[in-house]
């Protein structure tokens, strides 16, 4: 309840609002680390594209396209830190919409970039002196972001994922025992799913988003074709990584013996004793497919 209301009433302060067109600040090169004073106008240029692509936002959501949609928030608010406005305050106007559009996944970046001693980022130039309160604001509500997911939870699904790799890490040909050890996580995945519905970001963070879905990958037919349409509603509401789908939706093609359209899934040539592509549908489809979910096109 804590983390709702301090955002909710730092949003209402700033009178945030979505897809504002932030003026771009002007050059300080007397601000500016050496190794950067002339790099003003890429910074424009890159907060110029990303402030276009979030007018488009609704349909990008409606394509799917969550990765370039979270990158533009993410980006835009970097490009906006890095020019150093004159107003320091006007750096939470970027950071809250990044916030707003997936808090999670922002503040998880954050935590990486942002947080992390090894980078210079945060302290390069002047900027640790001229953000140095807004840092603070900032620091405080990724924190809580961070925190907010239930530790019992995530210990749970270190514990599936560890089993869950115990064998699969060592053997290419996979023994008995893991066969057994992919029914009992399963056990532990359908409890979790009746308790608190699919294990998506919001719930557990993104660094364990994926856990539930792997359990679910390596389970039989019938679980996995349960799971595939739950699976995509979550990615149409912005709740899990788009490039799961593919891998689920391939892995039931497979096994029923028809041909993948994300070429994700490869199996063992036993004449060559190499891993080779399963059977697609037409190439060319594939990347099509492939682009739509955030996938690299196959050659």
């Amino acid at each position: 309840m804590k983390i709702i209301i301090l955002i909710f009433s730092l949003l209402n302060i700033l009178n945030v609002r979505a897809q504002i067109p932030l003026q771009i600040p002007e050059k300080k090169t007397y601000m500016y680390d050496k190794s950067e004073q002339n790099y003003y106008d890429a910074w424009s240029f890159d907060l110029r594209i990303e402030n276009q692509i979030l007018k488009n936002r609704d349909s990008m959501i409606s394509e799917l396209r969550f990765n370039d949609l979270n990158n533009a928030y993410w980006n835009r608010f970097i490009s906006y830190y890095k020019m150093i406005p004159n107003d320091a305050s006007d750096i939470l106007y970027p950071f809250f919409e990044g916030i707003e559009n997936d808090k999670d996944l922002f503040c998880h970046i954050y935590k990486e970039i942002l947080q992390d001693p090894s980078r210079n980022i945060r302290n390069l130039g002047k900027r640790g002196v001229h953000y140095k309160k807004q840092l603070d604001v900032m620091d405080k509500v990724c924190e809580c972001i961070l925190k907010s997911y239930n530790p019992k939870l995530l210990k749970i699904l270190d514990s599936l994922e560890y089993k869950d790799q115990y064998f699969r890490k060592k053997y290419e040909n996979l023994p008995i025992a893991q066969k057994r050890i992919d029914s009992l996580n399963l056990i532990v995945v359908f409890d979790l799913y009746e308790k608190y519905g699919y294990l998506n970001r919001r719930i557990v963070g993104p660094e364990y988003e994926s856990h539930m879905f792997y359990i679910i990958q390596h389970s039989d037919l019938a679980t996995m074709e349960k799971f595939l349409p739950i699976i995509y509603n979550e990615i149409k509401l912005g709740r899990l990584s788009v490039t799961l789908y593919p891998l689920l939706h391939d892995r039931i093609n497979m096994l029923k013996g028809k041909p993948q359209g994300f070429g994700t899934q490869s199996v063992m040539n036993e004449k060559t004793g190499k891993f080779e592509l399963y059977n697609t549908i037409e190439m060319n489809k594939v990347n099509f497919n492939r682009k739509k979910y955030g996938l690299k096109s196959l050659k």
